[in-house]
């Protein structure tokens, strides 16, 4: 078995893997200013001012990860059944 072309293929998968990344990186980029957009700049949780960097693992609509984190508890409160 000859494994001559190897490195080669491995390089150009690295290659396109990096390329896709970059790729779904100003994908994400571009879904949170058109969310950031249509949000009017407030945070749906408090009316904050939005986080503008989709890299902080922050959803585009709130302002810092406590109001997601509130507002996903308070939604969840609220379908649960009453006994």
């Amino acid at each position: 078995m000859r494994r001559d072309g190897f490195g080669e293929i491995a390089v150009a998968v690295r290659h396109a893997m990096d390329r896709e990344f970059l790729r779904l990186e100003k994908v994400a980029q571009s879904a949170a200013a058109h969310i950031h957009k249509l949000a009017s700049g407030s945070c749906v949780s408090c009316g904050g001012a939005l986080f503008l960097s989709p890299l902080a693992n922050v959803p585009a609509r709130f302002c810092s990860a406590g109001c997601a984190a509130g507002s996903s508890q308070d939604s969840g409160a609220a379908t649960s059944p009453k006994e």
